[in-house]
């Protein structure tokens, strides 16, 4: 499915996407982690890179499955697709994270539930609909959820050089080692 375009290896090109999308996502939220202003101005953006950087990370692990069968076996690309593995789970942790830290504080900040969301008359007063938007008004669960925020951003940060590193090393390593004995 996500084997070529042109000719070229689909993984090398979606992963320049990866590399970039993921850290910077990190450092954002990071910063919505740590920094109510960012939260504030950024926090939105920052739920938009995080969905980009998830998809990317999608799109990367769909595609390094047909090259790695293209290859032959090796330890250091099955530890590399493991690692990835866990990108997966931890950017896609991260993002449902700083989005809940995101809609938190705008709802403690009192913006209100879009006007559309009607409930029926019956249910009028049972049920909100806009059940996050009551966690934002019990103390302590902004910092709870942005605690948590910050070490997906951290792990995810860890994860990302570890599975760069192994690809890169993969993907070079037979190269260099040509290009040092030819001399």
């Amino acid at each position: 499915m996500l084997d070529t375009v042109l000719g070229l290896p689909v993984h090398p090109l979606v992963v320049h996407l990866t590399v970039v999308a993921v850290p910077v996502a990190c450092l954002l939220v990071l910063l919505c982690a740590v920094w109510r202003h960012a939260r504030e101005r950024w926090g939105w953006v920052t739920v938009l890179l995080c969905l980009l950087a998830t998809a990317s990370v999608a799109i990367a692990a769909l595609s390094g499955g047909p090259l790695a069968r293209r290859l032959p076996p090796s330890h250091t690309i099955a530890l590399h697709a493991e690692l990835a593995k866990v990108m997966a789970l931890l950017v896609s942790a991260m993002t449902v994270a700083v989005t809940t830290l995101v809609y938190l504080a705008w709802r403690r900040a009192g913006a209100p539930v879009a006007s559309w969301i009607r409930m029926p008359a019956g249910l009028h007063g049972r049920l909100t609909p806009d059940p996050l938007g009551r966690l934002a008004t019990i103390r302590g669960v902004v910092p709870i959820v942005a605690a948590a925020a910050l070490l997906l951003a951290l792990g995810t940060a860890v994860d990302i050089v570890a599975v760069g590193h192994l690809g890169a090393t993969a993907a070079w390593s037979k190269t260099a080692g040509q290009a040092h004995q030819s001399r």
